[in-house]
């Protein structure tokens, strides 16, 4: 199956939908891409696969992830390699889906370390993104909100500047689910 080529912004996620397939299938895939221009080449990407949802009574499996506090570990400079190592172990389990359960981008990040605006709010989310990144291509990935996410709604105060609006647009941009 050949999907029709297509525009995508910078950055934002990619939602392609393709139909007729079969339940409990694996289905290997590639994105052939360029950068936007009428002569470059197109490059081919790394060999992905996914399992589609199995049928009613089949065994599947999962994996649930929490509290990486990525952001903790980029703004620090600590060493990543913990959660490399469970991302890593993720991929050899060759779950269907992974459940993360949250305070991963940390845009509420304790009382003096909060996001200072939607460009910062971003960069948090991207940062995870590119660790997600490293098995999101063959896993399911859902995303659910932990407390330090900073969309609490006590945190909104009816004005477009705040912690609440930023991290809100910045999952809203740059996490499908």
């Amino acid at each position: 199956m050949v999907t029709p080529v297509a525009h995508y912004l910078a950055l934002a996620p990619i939602n392609i939908v393709l139909n007729n397939l079969e339940p409990g299938t694996k289905y290997y895939y590639r994105l052939v891409c360029r950068q936007h221009s009428p002569v470059g080449m197109f490059e081919c990407g790394p060999m992905h696969s996914f399992w589609t949802a199995r049928p009613p009574g089949q065994d599947f499996t999962f994996t649930v992830t929490s509290d990486s506090h990525i952001w903790e570990v980029c703004r620090q400079g600590t060493d990543a390699d913990l959660y490399r190592v469970t991302l890593r172990r993720i991929l050899e389990e060759r779950p269907d889906f992974n459940i993360d359960l949250g305070d991963a981008v940390m845009s509420q990040d304790y009382s003096t370390r909060d996001v200072a605006d939607l460009t910062d709010a971003l960069h948090r989310h991207l940062a995870h993104r590119r660790f997600v990144d490293t098995v999101g291509g063959s896993i399911h990935w859902f995303q659910a909100l932990g407390n330090h996410e900073g969309e609490q709604g006590w945190r909104l105060d009816g004005t477009p500047n705040n912690v609440a609006v930023w991290a809100t647009k910045a999952r809203k941009q740059l996490c499908l689910n």
